[in-house]
């Protein structure tokens, strides 16, 4: 397409980018709504756009940045505001996702550190951990349950993710987590390796 940065050029820029967009080719889409703003600086729609070209090629910074500046030129634009919860409400997901991996094996060292088979450990580890995993899950549950319903624009769009991203977690966590830890510690012979305990992590049991 043509790249020269007439005026008349910026809605084709547009559209070419919300078709490149769609084809999944996000590195052209961000570079045809670049193109846009360069010829309309003060396209918002442009800028929320780019926004989320660059959220999918995993750039969250310069994502981040196109949203802000998109907000400052059109901070009535209920859409911006969607796409910066959902991302807010990603972010706190994998904080969830990764505290539910830390007491699963926070909980199979402890059970190491008594004397425990690894294999054992494994099973006791995934089974007690469950139980803290779904209280947590459940009151994040709860939280976005709630502010989708009382909250009005953006703030349900973070509710939304995060109660998407919850919902994952849990079934993750039961249905892949509770069943590979022990089938992975119980074919590796050499398992201390993955989990090493010091002694004085034992004399402090």
């Amino acid at each position: 397409y043509s790249t020269k940065l007439n005026p008349k050029y910026a809605e084709g820029h547009f559209n070419l980018g919300i078709i490149y967009l769609k084809k999944g080719d996000f590195d052209n889409a961000a570079h045809s709504f670049l193109n846009t703003i360069k010829i309309r600086p003060e396209d918002s729609n442009a800028l929320n756009m780019l926004g989320v070209a660059f959220f999918k090629k995993g750039n969250i910074e310069s994502s981040i940045n196109y949203y802000l500046k998109a907000i400052e030129l059109n901070p009535h634009n209920d859409r911006i505001y969607n796409n910066l919860a959902g991302i807010a409400g990603i972010i706190v997901s994998i904080g969830l996702a990764a505290d539910s991996y830390i007491v699963t094996f926070e909980k199979l060292k402890d059970e190491i550190k008594v004397g425990r088979s690894f294999e054992f450990a494994a099973n006791k580890a995934v089974d007690e951990s469950w139980k803290t995993i779904l209280t947590a899950d459940f009151v994040s549950l709860s939280a976005a349950f709630l502010l989708y319903i009382l909250a009005v624009g953006p703030i349900r769009g973070f509710a939304l993710a995060l109660g998407i991203a919850t919902i994952f977690d849990l079934l993750f966590t039961r249905l892949y987590t509770r069943n590979v830890v022990p089938v992975v510690v119980s074919r590796i012979k050499n398992t201390r390796y993955l989990f090493p305990i010091k002694n004085k992590d034992i004399t402090n049991v």
